[in-house]
């Protein structure tokens, strides 16, 4: 009997997720790294290749209130990601600068299991950088015209909806399709999961996919 508590007592010690929420966190700040690919159409442009990252965080109001205010959530995020693509020979950078503030509805399906739906709204800062043999081409004012042109910015609303899902105690899936109306106005689609291995910190990957685009992104989340 006593080797028994011994051995309970360090399996306690060496996992304390034992302990953990077996529903999903709605307040959290994480930061997130990304990784994406666009496969270029033509042998003279390379494919397009952005890594940059991502900071987030959300808040749920009135949680364990047990008012309709504690089913709100509201979230912010900035993320900044860019690429050097290659165009017949002449490099040509691209920075996107992204963010976005949104308000949420979450409907418990389950204690595990969390369904909501997003509105949001978003604004894109689109920088290109054209190889310098381009502009020394060209006259000053038309230079400056040229730069003008190319940086861009373009806002827009989002709307989404998704499913979290503790499927294990410590190990949460989670699932999204949400569309916006900023540049292109596609469907994007989302899946990923994530492992909290301590009472407030948890980790996870998360597959993305809007139209041609792919994306992958590696996450370090704090949960209050």
């Amino acid at each position: 009997m006593k080797k028994m508590l011994t051995t309970g007592l360090v399996a306690a010690g060496l996992f304390p997720f034992a302990a953990l929420a077996d529903s999903p966190g709605w307040t959290f700040i994480e930061a997130s790294y990304i990784s994406g690919e666009l496969e270029s159409q033509s042998d003279a442009v390379s494919d397009f290749e952005p890594e940059g990252g991502e900071v987030a965080a959300s808040l749920r109001l009135g949680e364990g209130s047990m008012t309709i205010m504690e089913n709100i959530f509201f979230d912010v995020r900035y993320s900044k990601d860019e690429d050097d693509i290659n165009v017949i020979g002449l490099d040509i950078g691209l920075d996107f600068d992204r963010w976005g503030v949104g308000m949420g509805g979450i409907w418990e399906a389950t204690e595990s299991t969390h369904l909501y739906s997003r509105l949001g709204y978003e604004n894109w800062q689109i920088n290109i950088d054209i190889a310098d043999e381009i502009k020394d081409m060209l006259p000053e004012e038309d230079r400056e015209e040229l730069e003008d042109q190319l940086n861009q910015k373009e806002s827009g609303a989002t709307i989404a909806v998704g499913v979290r899902s503790m499927v294990f105690n410590s190990f949460e899936l989670r699932g999204e399709v949400a569309y916006s109306d900023v540049l292109d106005s596609e469907v994007s689609y989302t899946a990923g999961a994530f492992y909290t291995f301590a009472k407030h910190f948890t980790v996870g990957t998360s597959y993305n996919v809007l139209g041609d685009l792919k994306s992958w992104r590696g996450t370090v989340r704090y949960q209050f």
